[in-house]
Protein backbone atom coordinates (compact mmCIF):
# COMPACT_ATOMS: atom_id res chain seq x y z
CA UNK A 1 0.00 0.00 0.00
CA UNK A 2 2.94 2.23 0.69
CA UNK A 3 4.12 1.78 -2.88
CA UNK A 4 0.86 4.02 -4.02
CA UNK A 5 2.99 7.24 -2.98
CA UNK A 6 5.98 6.73 -5.39
CA UNK A 7 5.12 7.39 -8.68
CA UNK A 8 8.15 5.44 -9.90
CA UNK A 9 7.81 2.18 -11.89
CA UNK A 10 4.06 0.49 -12.85
CA UNK A 11 0.98 -0.50 -11.44
CA UNK A 12 -1.42 -2.82 -12.86
CA UNK A 13 -4.77 -2.53 -13.90
CA UNK A 14 -6.37 -4.51 -10.59
CA UNK A 15 -3.80 -2.36 -8.59
CA UNK A 16 -5.01 0.85 -10.03
CA UNK A 17 -8.78 -0.18 -9.24
CA UNK A 18 -8.21 -1.58 -5.78
CA UNK A 19 -6.67 1.84 -5.11
CA UNK A 20 -9.54 3.85 -6.45
CA UNK A 21 -12.09 1.85 -4.49
CA UNK A 22 -10.43 2.35 -1.18
CA UNK A 23 -9.86 5.73 -1.87
CA UNK A 24 -13.58 5.60 -2.88
CA UNK A 25 -14.23 4.03 0.48
CA UNK A 26 -12.59 6.81 2.55
CA UNK A 27 -13.72 9.52 0.69
CA UNK A 28 -17.49 8.56 0.49
CA UNK A 29 -18.31 9.77 4.02
CA UNK A 30 -16.50 12.91 3.43
CA UNK A 31 -18.41 13.64 0.42
CA UNK A 32 -22.02 13.00 2.18
CA UNK A 33 -21.00 14.98 5.22
CA UNK A 34 -20.27 18.15 2.39
CA UNK A 35 -23.94 17.17 1.15
CA UNK A 36 -25.18 18.47 4.48
CA UNK A 37 -26.21 22.16 5.77
CA UNK A 38 -24.88 23.78 8.75
CA UNK A 39 -21.87 21.81 9.40
CA UNK A 40 -19.27 23.29 11.23
CA UNK A 41 -16.45 24.86 9.39
CA UNK A 42 -13.85 22.66 10.91
CA UNK A 43 -15.59 19.96 10.11
CA UNK A 44 -16.40 20.73 6.71
CA UNK A 45 -12.34 21.41 6.19
CA UNK A 46 -11.46 18.43 7.52
CA UNK A 47 -13.82 16.34 5.00
CA UNK A 48 -12.21 18.50 2.03
CA UNK A 49 -8.68 17.57 3.60
CA UNK A 50 -9.91 14.05 3.74
CA UNK A 51 -10.56 14.34 -0.19
CA UNK A 52 -7.58 15.86 -1.14
CA UNK A 53 -5.66 13.43 0.57
CA UNK A 54 -7.62 10.72 -1.13
CA UNK A 55 -6.74 12.60 -4.38
CA UNK A 56 -2.89 12.99 -3.36
CA UNK A 57 -3.08 9.53 -3.22
CA UNK A 58 -4.20 8.52 -6.57
CA UNK A 59 -2.52 10.77 -8.03
CA UNK A 60 0.62 8.98 -8.52
CA UNK A 61 -1.21 5.32 -8.94
CA UNK A 62 -1.85 7.17 -12.18
CA UNK A 63 1.33 8.14 -13.33
CA UNK A 64 2.28 4.71 -12.85
CA UNK A 65 -1.23 3.03 -14.40
CA UNK A 66 0.01 5.30 -17.16
CA UNK A 67 3.84 3.95 -17.16
CA UNK A 68 1.80 0.39 -17.28
CA UNK A 69 0.86 1.16 -20.49
CA UNK A 70 3.81 2.85 -21.59
CA UNK A 71 2.66 6.67 -21.55
CA UNK A 72 4.35 9.49 -20.06
CA UNK A 73 3.40 10.57 -16.41
CA UNK A 74 1.63 13.59 -17.51
CA UNK A 75 -1.08 11.05 -19.32
CA UNK A 76 -2.51 10.38 -16.09
CA UNK A 77 -4.35 13.85 -16.38
CA UNK A 78 -6.44 11.64 -18.17
CA UNK A 79 -7.27 9.40 -15.32
CA UNK A 80 -7.20 12.12 -12.20
CA UNK A 81 -7.37 15.32 -14.14
CA UNK A 82 -11.47 15.33 -14.28
CA UNK A 83 -12.14 14.25 -10.59
CA UNK A 84 -9.40 16.70 -9.13
CA UNK A 85 -10.81 19.63 -11.62
CA UNK A 86 -14.34 18.75 -10.06
CA UNK A 87 -12.87 18.79 -6.34
CA UNK A 88 -11.26 21.99 -6.75
CA UNK A 89 -14.53 23.71 -8.63
CA UNK A 90 -17.15 22.32 -7.13
CA UNK A 91 -16.02 20.80 -3.56
CA UNK A 92 -12.70 23.25 -2.09
CA UNK A 93 -13.89 26.50 -3.40
CA UNK A 94 -17.37 26.77 -2.31
CA UNK A 95 -16.29 25.00 1.37
CA UNK A 96 -13.76 28.22 1.96
CA UNK A 97 -16.76 30.17 1.39
CA UNK A 98 -15.81 31.75 -2.98
CA UNK A 99 -19.21 30.40 -5.44
CA UNK A 100 -17.48 30.79 -8.98
CA UNK A 101 -19.28 31.76 -11.65
CA UNK A 102 -21.82 29.49 -13.07
CA UNK A 103 -20.15 29.92 -16.30
CA UNK A 104 -17.31 28.11 -14.73
CA UNK A 105 -18.80 25.99 -13.00
CA UNK A 106 -20.26 24.21 -16.25
CA UNK A 107 -17.35 24.92 -18.51
CA UNK A 108 -15.17 22.79 -15.60
CA UNK A 109 -18.18 19.82 -15.35
CA UNK A 110 -17.84 19.32 -18.70
CA UNK A 111 -13.80 19.33 -19.22
CA UNK A 112 -13.87 16.81 -16.18
CA UNK A 113 -16.82 14.84 -17.62
CA UNK A 114 -14.42 14.37 -20.82
CA UNK A 115 -11.16 13.69 -19.00
CA UNK A 116 -13.37 11.09 -16.78
CA UNK A 117 -14.74 9.46 -19.81
CA UNK A 118 -11.12 9.20 -21.84
CA UNK A 119 -9.53 7.87 -18.43
CA UNK A 120 -12.50 5.51 -17.72
CA UNK A 121 -11.79 4.37 -21.62
CA UNK A 122 -8.18 4.16 -20.92
CA UNK A 123 -8.93 2.47 -17.70
CA UNK A 124 -11.06 -0.43 -19.32
CA UNK A 125 -9.56 -0.93 -22.55
CA UNK A 126 -6.00 -1.11 -20.95
CA UNK A 127 -4.36 -4.78 -20.68
CA UNK A 128 -1.61 -5.40 -17.53
CA UNK A 129 1.61 -5.08 -19.21
CA UNK A 130 2.86 -8.45 -20.17
CA UNK A 131 6.36 -7.35 -21.68
CA UNK A 132 9.06 -5.16 -20.07
CA UNK A 133 9.61 -1.60 -20.67
CA UNK A 134 11.14 1.47 -19.59
CA UNK A 135 9.13 1.79 -16.61
CA UNK A 136 10.13 -1.40 -15.27
CA UNK A 137 9.23 -5.28 -14.87
CA UNK A 138 5.83 -6.36 -16.31
CA UNK A 139 2.90 -6.21 -13.82
CA UNK A 140 1.13 -9.21 -15.59
CA UNK A 141 2.94 -11.11 -12.87
CA UNK A 142 4.26 -10.00 -9.51
CA UNK A 143 7.73 -8.98 -9.94
CA UNK A 144 10.45 -10.15 -7.71
CA UNK A 145 12.28 -8.07 -5.27
CA UNK A 146 15.11 -8.58 -7.44
CA UNK A 147 13.74 -7.72 -10.43
CA UNK A 148 12.18 -4.41 -8.76
CA UNK A 149 15.54 -3.71 -7.43
CA UNK A 150 17.40 -4.28 -10.89
CA UNK A 151 14.56 -2.16 -12.54
CA UNK A 152 15.30 0.55 -10.20
CA UNK A 153 18.70 0.98 -10.85
CA UNK A 154 18.31 1.08 -14.14
CA UNK A 155 16.00 3.75 -14.34
CA UNK A 156 18.05 5.64 -12.00
CA UNK A 157 21.04 5.27 -13.92
CA UNK A 158 19.38 6.94 -16.95
CA UNK A 159 18.87 10.18 -15.23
Amino acid sequence: MFGWFDPRGRASNGEYVRAALYCSLLSAPAVALLAFDGVPNGLRLAAVGVLWLATLVMWPVAVRRAHDEDYAAHHAFWWMGGPTILLVTWITLPAFGVIPPVWLLWLSFVVAVVCCHIGLYAVAQAHDGARPNRYGPPTLQKPSLEERRRYRELSESTR
